[in-house]
């Protein structure tokens, strides 16, 4: 059977970075095939390539059995490639329905736009996530209004109405919750028995086995496996992805200090109902429950982005105003959001200048020596295992993954007491969460504490000390010991 779409040494270079060397892969017609490997591997960029949203520097692609030499993404949508990229496209302020046929050639007669027809089609594709939309969303609603998961559902209905016969979702599900990425696979589903192939990027591995029928492994630019993926096993696919094995990430009861470092006290704001917690110097303590019921919120209004909150929070004895994040990071506090686009990355500026912002800002720096800056940020990025060419190059020439250590490197040049982690993980792939999740247990060696809201339930049950469970603002559990497991947890976080 001649395969739909196929890839032989495929190469990319970026500068001094060899972002490919031999990217090989094989879609069949009707299948939903997954790209794996680390972040910087070349997964992002061999989906790029196939839709021409960069050009390959040599290897050959054929697609229908055919030689395929495309000059544009425009081009690629034409031949039935359509590809849902990490980072959105839409225009803020467009409508949905402005956003979901911007660049289609949905037209009436004389090339004027059939803006009658494109409503019925956006109202049939904003049905098919009813369930999980705000109420109020129609093809009128300015996209601005519309919040980060929701922004990701016009980003792939955008795409699915061209209805694709090789659909590409790089990292879709990332931002949604749980029930919006069920809808979503129903609908992939759907499309794969309709005929039409799907190629899925994801750093999470339930959805592999949930959903998928091959998977191709990448590592540092080269395709070194694909795998069926009802014989396949966890064990080795993370084996392909690393090349080595991995210790295993299971919780060691660690030896913390009663030395209370953060006492929060009858704490209620926008989203959140009389908490009270305390933090131990040296703790890891984990934010879990259902998505959505506070755990951003909390980390948010103890970083100061909070105006209307009430109650008290003590920090070394000191009771914090939590002003504004300025004054919080000078008593000590740093936030490190898995939202890389909004509270991370300045995508224009180097990675020497979004390493050292939070520093120069700490110690209220006017003038600063480039060179010394860099004396201070290479011993931090070279503790993350940063991939990059050039400290000057600019950060969103870097993988998802590696933008996250920048951000990571950033808040560790302040010294943080605590570290307010909100989702740090996400898009990261499996090797760079462990080096993660060892240098936290470092830093808390070295007296850091850790508050940390993952959504990923696993990965918060074996790398917390304890967890606080919480349901619609309130904190209605606090698991430890024993009772760190996914049966107290969800039994918590649905009572």
């Amino acid at each position: 059977m001649v395969p739909l779409l196929e890839l032989r040494g495929v190469t990319k270079r970026f500068g001094g970075v060899q972002a490919l060397s031999q990217g090989d892969f094989v879609l069949n017609k009707g299948e939903i095939h997954f790209l794996v490997g680390a972040n910087g591997c070349g997964k992002s960029t061999l989906s790029k390539i196939i839709v021409c949203a960069l050009e390959k520097d040599s290897g050959e692609i054929f697609y229908k059995g055919k030689a395929l030499n495309l000059s544009s993404p425009a081009e690629a949508r034409r031949a039935g490639i359509a590809v849902v990229f990490q980072e959105l496209s839409l225009i803020p302020d467009l409508t949905v329905q402005e956003n979901m046929f911007l660049g289609s050639k949905n037209q009436g007669m004389l090339g004027f736009v059939d803006s009658k027809s494109q409503k019925k089609m956006c109202e049939k594709a904003l049905a098919r996530f009813k369930a999980v939309l705000s109420k109020d969303i129609c093809p009128e609603t300015p996209v601005t209004r519309l919040s980060t998961d929701e922004r990701q559902i016009i980003e792939i209905l955008k795409v699915l109405i061209r209805e694709p016969e090789v659909l590409i979702l790089d990292e879709a599900t990332s931002s949604l919750h749980t029930t919006q990425v069920e809808i979503l696979f129903n609908i992939v589903r759907e499309l794969r028995d309709e005929g039409c192939s799907i190629i899925l990027i994801s750093h999470k591995m339930k959805e592999l086995f949930e959903i998928g029928d091959r998977a191709t492994i990448i590592r540092n630019g080269e395709t070194v496996a694909t795998v069926d993926l009802k014989s396949a096993t966890h064990d080795e696919i993370v084996t392909h992805m690393v090349g080595e094995e991995l210790s295993s990430s299971k919780n060691e009861e660690r030896e913390i200090s009663e030395n209370v470092l953060l006492d929060v006290r009858n704490l209620s704001a926008h989203g959140l109902k009389d908490i009270n917690f305390t933090l131990n110097r040296g703790e890891i303590l984990g934010l879990s429950g259902l998505q959505g019921q506070g755990q951003s919120e909390l980390l948010l209004t103890l970083f100061g982005n909070s105006s209307d909150f009430r109650g008290e929070v003590v920090l070394d004895n000191k009771s914090l105003g939590l002003k504004s994040p300025g004054h919080c990071v000078r008593d000590g506090l740093s936030y490190i959001s898995g939202d890389r686009k909004k509270y991370g990355v300045f995508q224009i500026r180097s990675i020497l200048e979004n390493t050292a912002l939070a520093y120069i800002r700490k110690k209220r720096v006017h003038l600063f020596s480039r060179k010394k800056l860099k004396i201070s940020v290479l011993p931090i990025l070279e503790r993350l295992s940063l991939v990059y060419d050039s400290l000057d190059q600019s950060i969103s020439n870097l993988s998802g993954g590696n933008q996250q250590k920048v951000i990571i490197g950033r808040w560790l040049m302040t010294e943080p007491k605590i570290l307010l982690m909100d989702d740090p993980t996400k898009g990261v792939d499996i090797k760079t969460k462990e080096e993660l999740y060892t240098l936290m247990k470092e830093l808390c060696d070295a007296g850091v504490s850790i508050l940390w809201n993952s959504s990923e339930d696993q990965e918060i049950l074996k790398n917390t000390d304890r967890v606080l469970v919480l349901n619609e603002g309130r904190i209605v559990d606090e698991l430890r010991g024993d009772r760190l497991s996914e049966y107290e947890l969800y039994k918590a976080a649905m009572a």
